[in-house]
């Protein structure tokens, strides 16, 4: 029986050894450099994309549309536009003399507007081209919020809630996973130069909500895995075992809690998930969203190629049509399930966009 010489064994391992270690070391540098060009991608956008004076950190909701302000943002050759922000935090929309009622919004950067002029964001043309002028818009959608957030916000102005008054929570579905313990959403933070200063995130736990903090420095560490392209898989799904987080179950305790809060005051509560445009796109929503008691509204959205004429050409966002076709999906919908009534409409609105409207 042939034995090989210790010498020759030797030599094997350390030949093993050393093309583990390579493999190893290879590994090493794919993940840094990953994370690494992750980072620099979010804190050195292109020279002519920016975001500025639009949010500040809050410590209640991680942060918010600053008050009172003008802030600027241009994506590339897509758009460059002002985002006026009114002394109570809603996106500027005009509103004249008494409000007989209210109709307050409550979503992300599909219904804070994102890309697009204050007369052009869906809660606008509502207000400007079918309601009312008695009939008052307050739109409290702020980019990048999740469920957590439009709740937070609701909390600010329930108090004074009154029976005719109706409220619309419109988040996109992907906003169900936007929540600390998914984690994909807030590790973006530490990366995100226009959120630079957000120091908490706000979770909801046993029926209440609170916050958690964000400084951190495993969390911090922890969010560079999150935002490479190679590395996130991996980090969610490592987070996922050692987080049981059941996002949709949150998300309906919520909206639950929303609704229960509204109806308490006499009010209606409504809610809608927003087609993102790559959703128009395919026909279907990319995130389960059945058990939930919501208005599809994305049979108004076109599909396919089509999509291209209510996106922008790089950012996925709605223009200013699709923003078109989300107010005049909305206002249909409340009309349908008696939200808004005649009453509600603006007057002078032609017979034939009414009868359009509520069929």
């Amino acid at each position: 029986m042939h034995v090989a010489p210790r010498r020759q064994i030797a030599g094997r391992r350390r030949k093993l050894l050393l093309a583990g270690a390579s493999v190893c070391v290879a590994l090493v540098v794919v993940v840094v450099a990953d994370v690494l060009l992750a980072h620099r991608k979010y804190m050195r956008p292109r020279a002519d994309t920016w975001i500025r004076g639009v949010h500040v950190p809050d410590e209640r909701l991680g942060w918010r549309p600053s008050p009172g302000s003008s802030g600027e943002h241009r994506s590339g050759n897509d758009f460059e536009v002002r985002y006026e922000v009114d002394a109570e935090g809603f996106r500027s929309s005009p509103r004249r003399g008494h409000a007989r009622r209210r109709i307050y919004l409550f979503g992300d950067s599909y219904t804070f507007g994102h890309g697009v002029e204050n007369a052009d964001t869906w809660a606008n043309q509502m207000a400007r081209v079918y309601l009312a002028e008695d009939v008052h818009v307050y739109n409290a959608g702020a980019s990048g919020y999740g469920i957590e957030q439009m709740l937070g916000r609701l909390l600010e102005v329930e108090a004074g809630l009154a029976p005719a008054d109706l409220v619309i929570f419109a988040p996109t579905p992907q906003d169900i996973a936007r929540n600390f313990d998914d984690f994909r959403f807030p590790a973006t933070l530490y990366h995100r130069p226009s959120l630079r200063g957000v120091q908490r995130y706000p979770v909801y736990r046993d029926a209440e909500l609170t916050t958690v903090s964000l400084e951190d420095p495993w969390l911090e560490i922890a969010s560079y895995f999150f935002i490479g392209r190679i590395t996130r898989e991996p980090a969610r799904l490592l987070r996922a075992a050692f987080v049981d987080a059941d996002m949709r179950g949150n998300a309906r305790a919520m909206l639950a809690d929303a609704r229960r809060r509204v109806q308490a005051h006499g009010a209606r509560f409504e809610l809608f998930f927003l087609p993102e445009t790559h959703e128009s796109r395919s026909g279907s929503y990319s995130v389960d969203v059945s058990g939930f008691e919501y208005h599809d509204v994305s049979a108004f959205f076109p599909s396919g190629a089509e999509v291209a004429g209510i996106r922008f050409a790089d950012d996925s966002h709605w223009n200013a049509a699709g923003h078109a076709i989300a107010a005049r999906a909305i206002v249909s919908t409340l009309l349908r399930e008696g939200a808004l009534g005649p009453q509600d409409l603006r007057p002078g609105l032609p017979l034939d966009a009414e009868r359009a409207l509520t069929r």
